[in-house]
């Protein structure tokens, strides 16, 4: 019966963990929504990651790209990935996308892609929910 318990407090430890992540992601990507400033960054490298992905909806690549914005003379930069179709985007300098960052700490971005759709922010709070419920039911 003690080795239950402690697969049991194993388990709590993991997905709680995992809800606490869920939970700070959802609350970073709301700080960065509702407190976040916009600016134009230039895309300085994408490229596309494997093969096609195994999914129904055919002909679609995971593409990773990174991108560079200057606040206050100080350039920073960050890192996102995309799903998209079969195209190839050479990096030439001239594609620029909008990212929000915090102005007290302008390291902490993200691509506006991100949150686009808000309801995004609400699956992640969702999610924690679940998890925290199947942790409170956990004996």
């Amino acid at each position: 019966m003690k080795k239950k318990k402690k697969q049991s407090f194993a388990g709590k430890i993991i997905i709680g963990s995992i809800a606490l992540i869920f939970f700070a992601y959802g609350c970073f990507l709301s700080l960065l929504w509702l407190g976040g400033t916009k600016t134009q960054a230039s895309v300085q490298n994408f490229r596309r990651e494997m093969g096609e992905r195994n999914e129904t909806i055919r002909n679609q690549y995971t593409y990773t790209y990174d991108y560079e914005f200057t606040v206050s003379g100080k350039t920073y930069s960050g890192n996102s990935k995309k799903v998209k179709g079969p195209l190839f985007l050479k990096d030439q300098g001239n594609i620029a996308i909008t990212v929000h960052y915090l102005p007290c700490c302008p390291m902490l971005n993200a691509p506006t892609d991100d949150f686009s759709p808000w309801y995004k922010i609400l699956i992640y709070f969702a999610v924690t929910l679940i998890l925290g419920y199947f942790l409170k039911r956990m004996r």
